[in-house]
């Protein structure tokens, strides 16, 4: 994932949503059965196509098809998991519970998001995507402190992105945790077994997608903007679902 310049990418927070905004949010929170609305949805919010987009996809994602890949995705994570085996992650009971519920919020609605990333990119049809790689705004990017700096980091470079993934801002809520996690998952990255798993994955996303009745979305000034980011997104969900899914299998609790 070679692009150039880097461009930070807007998004309407949960916080700053208008009325309708704060609606769709709110059918997308129940949609994926999760607490909080992913970066996904609040980038394409702030360019102006959440609209067009969830009214089309969502169908899909509350689909049968739709259920059934988020079992064959959560499977191959899990199978890659075993494949490649690691160190087991040790946390006393307490803290390994918060850390699988996170876990687990996160991967309940990943595969939907990287149904609505893959058809969302669909719907732009044969719009060229700019030649940008994307990071999040700082203050997005979530607090900095407890000397996490340096791993955060870490993360960038290993996933060669300048985004850090939802989920591990999420657990840097507890840093000694996040540091041992993160050097359980990181050898995964540099791994084939990996590459192969996601473009398993990808294969059979695009398969659903392709499957669906066809529709394109209107085009605006921003939308080779959104079609880069969507690109980015379409790489991002199954690396952050396979990830995940590693970790819940290496991640064991203090007898």
């Amino acid at each position: 994932m070679t692009h150039s310049p880097t461009a930070v990418w807007r998004e309407i927070p949960e916080e700053a949503a208008d009325a309708h905004i704060a609606a769709l949010y709110a059918d997308i929170r129940r949609c994926l059965g999760t607490s909080h609305v992913p970066t996904l949805y609040r980038v394409v919010a702030a360019y102006c196509y959440l609209d067009d987009f969830w009214w089309i996809l969502k169908p899909l994602l509350q689909s049968p098809e739709a259920d059934r890949f988020g079992a064959q995705a959560r499977g191959i994570g899990s199978d890659l998991a075993r494949r490649v085996g690691g160190t087991p992650v040790v946390l006393r009971e307490t803290l390994h519970a918060k850390v699988m519920e996170t876990l687990e919020s996160f991967n309940r609605g990943n595969p939907r998001n990287f149904l609505f990333s893959t058809g969302g990119r669909r719907l732009l049809g044969f719009e060229a995507a700019s030649a940008r790689a994307w990071q999040l705004a700082p203050e997005a990017e979530g607090p900095s402190g407890a000397g996490l700096d340096p791993l955060w980091d870490d993360i960038r470079q290993a996933h060669g992105s300048a985004a850090i993934p939802g989920f591990y801002r999420a657990l840097g809520a507890w840093p000694d945790a996040l540091r041992s996690l993160w050097a359980a998952a990181k050898p995964l990255l540099a791994t084939v077994e990996l590459d192969e798993a996601r473009a398993l994955l990808s294969s059979a996303c695009r398969r659903i997608v392709d499957a669906y009745p066809a529709q394109e979305a209107r085009r605006a000034t921003t939308s080779a903007d959104l079609a880069s980011m969507l690109e980015w997104f379409m790489w991002a969900n199954p690396t952050a679902i396979l990830e995940i899914e590693y970790l819940r299998v290496h991640v064991v609790s203090a007898p």
